[in-house]
């Protein structure tokens, strides 16, 4: 029994200790926890009122830098005002200077302008009475000299008032240098004899057949020809590459220069040459203009100035009027587009309703020369005038009794004018030369040329002036011109 009470006095002492020790590690952790909390609120407090000073002090270096700032930029703004101030001062002469140069140049250049305008007319005037005097002299010679190889025939010296009546303006001019001069006797006919002109006929063979070796042919085609003097410019294309060769070379077939144009769409036609400068006009909408001296090469696309061309609408020829300084361009309808040489667009004509479009055309005496190669005719019409009339038909050649339509036409010094026809028999092409006078109502020579003659122009050598023909194989033809 003892040993049992031992026992539970034991475990009885044993839970009170234990219960004590729990007692007072419960007060410790409050104890401990207060004073964490204590600490903590006392590190908020000093995190608390440091940010107070920080932010204190952080307003007063602030307001302090911006006071040190505030004060330098009035001194940058002073320098700067007084450094502009001194520039003005120095640049201010200068730019008056300078307006005062620019407004002396502007008079200066009105001046030499009005200048130049008034030498030109004078020259103008000068000129026109030169060759005023130079034709009147020509007819003086030409109807004496018909007088005088008349021999013993003196019918033809009763035109000597009317002669004299001609050169009244002449023999005044005369007086004045040669005061001496008596005029001639006075006395009258109803007639005056008129000085009749050479007739121009196609020698009957081919003068000279050039090859240019510098052209390449086989896949390609030449798609026009026109010349000047001595010089000779083709086009050549082919079809399955985006770019054409213009070349440039002599009578005697020698390349003086050859350039490639890229040409996107179409076949690139050839217009005449315009002083060093020649016209090139795709199928499409592309006008070029190509310098013949340094092979520079400027284009434009017309639908950015006309507006209103037709989607079905193509090019089909190119021609220039010297007299104007026009570019005048066919189509495959009955319009015709005029622009000036720096390619502006100026106006449309209208063709007459009997042609139905210009296969090629050519300026010639103020009229415009069609090619209708659809309808198989060939016309002359107006220009004057957006609504172009109809001056007349040319004549149809009726060789071994054929339909020929008109492919190409031209003209000579002279004016006559030349033109290519052509037919098709058992499937063979037939082209033929004919030549009309010069008013164009009546033909006058028709000669046969070979089967792939597309092209002609003509071209002068030694004051000579020939036809230039040319055919798809690279062979360029001509013909002279005789005088009868």
């Amino acid at each position: 029994m003892k040993l049992q009470e031992k026992t539970e006095r034991f475990i009885n002492q044993h839970k009170q200790q234990a219960c004590e020790i729990k007692d007072k590690l419960a007060e410790y952790t409050k104890e401990r926890k207060r004073g964490l909390e204590d600490i903590g609120c006392k590190r908020r407090d000093n995190d608390r009122q440091i940010n107070v000073n920080l932010e204190k002090e952080l307003r007063q270096v602030r307001k302090k830098y911006e006071t040190i700032r505030k004060t330098a930029n009035q001194e940058n703004d002073k320098e700067s005002e007084e450094f502009i101030n001194k520039c003005d001062k120095t640049e201010g002469p200068l730019l008056r200077k300078l307006v005062s140069l620019e407004a002396n140049f502007k008079n200066l250049k009105t001046a030499n302008d009005l200048l130049v305008n008034r030498n030109e007319d004078e020259l103008k005037q000068i000129r026109e009475y030169c060759e005023q005097v130079i034709k009147r002299y020509e007819n003086v010679k030409a109807t004496t000299s018909s007088i005088l190889a008349s021999k013993d025939d003196w019918t033809d010296a009763q035109c000597i008032p009317n002669i004299r009546a001609a050169c009244k303006p002449l023999i005044g001019d005369m007086k004045k240098e040669y005061l001496e001069l008596e005029s001639l006797s006075d006395f009258f006919i109803s007639d005056i004899t008129k000085v009749i002109k050479d007739n121009i006929t196609i020698a009957q063979h081919e003068q000279l057949v050039v090859y240019v070796a510098g052209i390449k042919i086989k896949g390609w085609f030449i798609t026009d020809i026109t010349s000047r003097g001595n010089v000779m410019i083709v086009i050549t294309h082919k079809p399955s590459e985006r770019y054409s060769h213009i070349t440039v070379f002599n009578r005697r077939g020698e390349v003086q220069r050859q350039d490639q144009i890229k040409m996107d769409k179409g076949m690139p036609i050839c217009g005449l040459l315009f002083g060093f400068k020649a016209v090139t006009w795709d199928d499409w909408y592309e006008v070029g203009m190509y310098d013949v001296r340094d092979g520079a090469f400027s284009k434009k696309n017309i639908r950015d100035v006309i507006t209103r061309w037709p989607s079905d609408q193509e090019v089909s020829c190119v021609t220039t009027d010297p007299v104007k300084n026009h570019i005048i361009v066919g189509t495959d309808s009955r319009h015709v587009y005029v622009f000036t040489d720096q390619m502006n667009y100026s106006h449309l004509i209208t063709l007459p309703d009997v042609i139905d479009g210009s296969y090629d055309i050519t300026v010639h005496r103020n009229s415009l020369l069609v090619c209708d190669n659809l309808r198989g005719r060939a016309y002359a019409v107006t220009i004057q005038e957006s609504q172009s009339r109809l001056m007349y038909e040319f004549t149809k050649p009726d060789l071994d009794g054929l339909d020929w339509n008109p492919i190409t036409v031209c003209t000579d010094q002279n004016e006559f004018i030349y033109m290519l026809w052509q037919t098709s028999t058992s499937h063979q092409r037939r082209p033929i030369l004919v030549q009309y006078s010069q008013d164009g109502r009546q033909l006058l020579t028709t000669r046969i040329v070979e089967n792939n003659v597309y092209h002609l122009s003509t071209i002068e050598e030694n004051g000579m002036e020939k036809l230039l023909m040319t055919t798809t194989v690279g062979s360029f033809h001509t013909f002279d011109l005789v005088v009868t």
